[in-house]
């Protein structure tokens, strides 16, 4: 496992003893994969931060992902890839002041053709576990609402 994964697995020791957090870890010659998830609300709410290794392009992303069960026992993915804040992506779940601090990790330039971020992996990762240490509480609360909208539209 990559140094910044193991990092982030470090930093993100509380999420296991505090909510109950499974990980995995996958990877193969292009990405290295690091999933954390939490259940909650009965099995209702499956929360997944997903942290993405990029070899090539020396770059980390966050993804934020919900899997939802609606009131007859369908699913409902609904997906926040950090990596796309730039493009005005909305993330509800996560403050102002750290909605900043990830835009300003997300940096990139073109070297010899090829997109390489300007931050590094291990600033990257930090910032990442950062947010979700400073937003949890909010994170997990979006899942609730995402869950009663679903019941709602069943």
């Amino acid at each position: 496992m990559d140094k910044t994964l193991k990092t982030i697995e470090d930093e993100l020791s509380w999420l296991i003893k505090d909510y109950k957090a499974t990980t995995d870890y996958k990877f193969n010659k292009y990405l290295e994969t690091l999933n954390y998830h939490i259940v909650y609300e009965k099995k209702k709410i499956k929360l997944i931060f997903q942290f993405l290794m990029m070899q090539k392009e020396e770059s980390l992303v966050l993804k934020i992902i919900y899997d939802v069960k609606d009131a007859q026992r369908e699913n409902h993915l609904y997906e926040f890839p950090l990596s796309k804040i730039r493009s005005n992506i909305e993330l509800p779940m996560i403050n102002d002041y750290d909605c900043q601090r990830i835009h300003d990790v997300m940096d990139y330039e073109v070297i010899d053709g090829q997109i390489k971020s300007t931050v590094s992996q291990l600033t990257q990762g930090l910032t990442y576990t950062e947010v979700i240490r400073r937003n949890i509480k909010d994170i997990i609360k979006y899942g609730r609402e995402l869950r009663k909208k679903e019941a709602k539209s069943a």
